[in-house]
Formats: C-alpha cells, sequence, structure tokens
C-alpha cells in the first residue's frame, strides 16, 4: 500500500488561489498529475496545514461509503463550525449520521416539499420585488436572506417577520469569518453576546406551538413525533443544524444561478423553454420543475462549475487505506468536491459553462450536492427552491449587469461569489407568446 504522493514546490494551493476562485481548478490539476488522493496544504483558516486530499468520484466514493466510519465527519467539522452548535447529520458520525437521516426523512418526502413549494414561491415573489424598485443590488446577500426566509419559514416553522431577520443577522455573524486582522481569539469575543442571543431566540421558537395544519410541518414537529422524549438539547442541535445547511450552500448557488442568467446568451437559452411550460406568475408543478431539461441542466452546470461545497474536512480515526493509498491515524483529510467536479477525465472543457452537457444523459453526476452515503439530505429542497426562484426571475423579469468583472467563487471549504457585477431586474419588457 503507497502513500499520498507529495506536492512539488510551487504546487501547493496558496491562499491567492482561495481568494480568487482557483481551489477546484487546481485540485483538478493537481488530481491529473498525482492521482486521486495526494498530499496537499490547507492553506488559510482555523485548519491551515497539511491534509490529504480526495479528488474524483472513485477516491469520495470510498471516503463516503466503506471508509466513512474511518474518516470522522464530527472531527472534521469541530474546528469550522465549533461544539456549541450540536451535531446532527452533516457533522455527526456513524451510526449518529444514518439515524438522523432516518428520522429527517420525512420531512423531506415528495409530499411535504410540495407543500413547501407553494410558500416559497410566495417567499420569492415578494423579495424579487424588492429588489425590482432598488437601482441595483448585490447578489449573495440577497439571496442569502431568501434562501434563509425559505427553510426557517417551512421547515423551521418560523414568521416571516423581524424575529427571523434578527436570527439571520445573528446566525451570519457569528458564521461569517473574521474581519481582516481580526484574530480568532477577539472574534470569538465578538461573536459570544450573539451567540447567547441566537441561541434564546431559537430555543423560543422551539418552544412555539406546531404550524398550522395546512402549512409544511416544521422539523422539529417530525422529530419530536419519532421520539416524544427527545430532549431540548437535542432538538436545539437539530435545528441549529437545519438553518445552518438549509440556507448557505442555497443562497450561493442561487446568486450564481442569477450571475449566468443574466447573460443574454443564457437567459434567452432558458426562457426559450420557460415561456411554454411556465405561468407568467413563474408557477410551475413541483414535478415540472424536475422535469424540465434545459432548467435542470442549467442549475446543475452552475452547480458543477461553482459548487457552494468546495470541500468537506474529515479527521482520519484510524489508518485507512483510500484508492490504493495508506492515510495514517490523525491525518486531516480533504474531500475535494470542487476539484471532482473539474476533472478532465470526466467533464470536456471541464473548466467552461456548457448547460448543454447536461442534455446528454451519459455525462457523470456532478458532486455538488456531496457523494455517497453523504449525499446531501436536502437536495431536492434546494433544488426545488432554486429553480422555483430562477424560473420567476427569467419569466418576469429582465437582469442588467452593473458592471463587468466577473465574480469568483471564493473559500476554500464553503465558497461564496466574490466580487462581479451588481444586478437590476426590470419589468420583462417583451411580451410573451
Amino acid at each position: 500500500m503507497s502513500i499520498a504522493p507529495p506536492l512539488a514546490p510551487g504546487d501547493a494551493i496558496s491562499e491567492r488561489d482561495v481568494r480568487e476562485g482557483r481551489v477546484a481548478q487546481r485540485h483538478a490539476e493537481l488530481a491529473a498529475k498525482l492521482g486521486g488522493v495526494f498530499a496537499g496544504v490547507v492553506p488559510v483558516g482555523r485548519l491551515a496545514g497539511p491534509c490529504v486530499v480526495l479528488v474524483g468520484n472513485d477516491a469520495l466514493a470510498v471516503a463516503t461509503g466503506e471508509a466513512r466510519e474511518a474518516l470522522s465527519s464530527e472531527a472534521g467539522w469541530a474546528p469550522l463550525l465549533g461544539t456549541r452548535f450540536g451535531c446532527a447529520v452533516i457533522n455527526a458520525d456513524e451510526p449518529q449520521h444514518m439515524q438522523d437521516r432516518r428520522r429527517w426523512g420525512s420531512a423531506f418526502s415528495p409530499a411535504e416539499l410540495a407543500r413547501c413549494l407553494s410558500a416559497i414561491r410566495t417567499l420569492v415573489a415578494r423579495r424579487t420585488e424588492r429588489w425590482a424598485t432598488r437601482a441595483d443590488f448585490e447578489p449573495y446577500p440577497a439571496t442569502r436572506e431568501l434562501a434563509f426566509a425559505a427553510i426557517a419559514t417551512t421547515l423551521g416553522g418560523f414568521r416571516d417577520d423581524a424575529m427571523l431577520s434578527r436570527v439571520l443577522a445573528l446566525l451570519s455573524a457569528v458564521l461569517d469569518p473574521p474581519s481582516a486582522g481580526e484574530s480568532a481569539l477577539d472574534q470569538h469575543r465578538r461573536v459570544l453576546p450573539l451567540r447567547n442571543e441566537l441561541e434564546a431566540l431559537l430555543r423560543t421558537q422551539l418552544a412555539r406551538a406546531p404550524a398550522a395544519a395546512d402549512a409544511a410541518t416544521r422539523l422539529i414537529d417530525h422529530l419530536r413525533r419519532q421520539d416524544p422524549a427527545i430532549g431540548s438539547d437535542t432538538l436545539l442541535a437539530h435545528f441549529n443544524l437545519l438553518l445552518i445547511t438549509g440556507h448557505e450552500t442555497t443562497a450561493s448557488l442561487m446568486a450564481w444561478l442569477l450571475n449566468y442568467a443574466s447573460m443574454p446568451r443564457w437567459l434567452g437559452w432558458l426562457r426559450e423553454e420557460l415561456d411554454r411550460f411556465v405561468t407568467p406568475e413563474g408557477e410551475a408543478a413541483l414535478t415540472a420543475l424536475e422535469a424540465l431539461p434545459r432548467l435542470d441542466a442549467f442549475v446543475r452546470e452552475v452547480g458543477r462549475l461553482q459548487p457552494p461545497l468546495l470541500c468537506a474536512p474529515r479527521v482520519a480515526v484510524r489508518d485507512v487505506d483510500v484508492a490504493g493509498v495508506r492515510i495514517p491515524v490523525h491525518s486531516r483529510v480533504v474531500l475535494g468536491y470542487g476539484g471532482t467536479n473539474r476533472l478532465a477525465s470526466a467533464y470536456a472543457e471541464p473548466h467552461a459553462f456548457r448547460p448543454q452537457r447536461w442534455l446528454d444523459a451519459t455525462v457523470p453526476r456532478p458532486a455538488t450536492f456531496s457523494a455517497g452515503h453523504r449525499l446531501c439530505l436536502g437536495m431536492r429542497f434546494a433544488l426545488m427552491e432554486a429553480k422555483a426562484a430562477l424560473a420567476h426571475v427569467v419569466t418576469r423579469y429582465d437582469i442588467q449587469r452593473i458592471g463587468t468583472t466577473e465574480p469568483v467563487n471564493a473559500g476554500f471549504w464553503n465558497a461564496r461569489p466574490a466580487g462581479g457585477p451588481r444586478l437590476a431586474l426590470r419589468q420583462r419588457a417583451a411580451a410573451r407568446t
């Protein structure tokens, strides 16, 4: 059994690569040179230092399948999320991870998603109307507010009110990286009172009566039905992870969707399909949204090229073999989802935006929503929300780009669009036929 091939001088990913959105491309290049398992470096943040990088569907399948009990998600995410948010699904190890997936499963059933869609359409209409009243807006903050409202008012049971806005502001402050020049300790001191306020608000929400019968059922109601004796701290952990994972990645995906849809070529390409199948109000049944080939191809290609989850952290809790390479115990492991999505061996012109590639059913599925036993439980919710929002905007508005600089997918773990044009929505001028 071999050891992970080391990096040659100059091959290590740099802080500049992270800032300028080249992490996925660099991981793909290194995998082509060194194989799907190689020694690497996390260049920035709390996990900065040596690591073992896994890129490619074969390596990821092993890491999230037969080797998953040797690669701890809880230990991997702890330095990034801390311990106060608790442990559920995304940062849980086996057997808790699979138990949590089963517990959450009923909240993401087709019937529940269909019920959520109506509420999400209402939120999309309200938010996009606000965007259209502004001279211009920055995509990511706008989509973050929309994505948080979607998950929080449906499966979270929040009302769309001032408390919701305050919870998002607090959660954003706690999750966002340190300010320029701010140490980790200074950040901890700054956000501690905000964490306390956030936890108090979430506990208040947990204590509220269930939602009305005609609304989507809260995740916590599903959990309480399955285990009436479930404790409040356990519920809070599930609630925290629902709100975090249910909005951050979706917000990034939607911001990138708007950016690409603002390009006249792709706006027209989408409208050729959407104008035939979607009403002027942007409404379509869940099954219709899922079945539209161009809409699906567009969303899939944006997610492949600009995935919100570039990498996922793990820690080896024992020696483990992945794709013929021995990973020693205590190694920091990086699951390279972004790099996997840009492998030239899997995708023609891997760094080009080509949504038409997905009209060919033989193209391998991208690793945008993780893989294997770790495939994102909320994937259908996120895709439903993103497609509903994109269909609404494309069919009702003309999208103007303010500026010419293109955004980059900045970050190492969870990436966000940075820089790029501001956007403006204007009521669509051309009549639909």
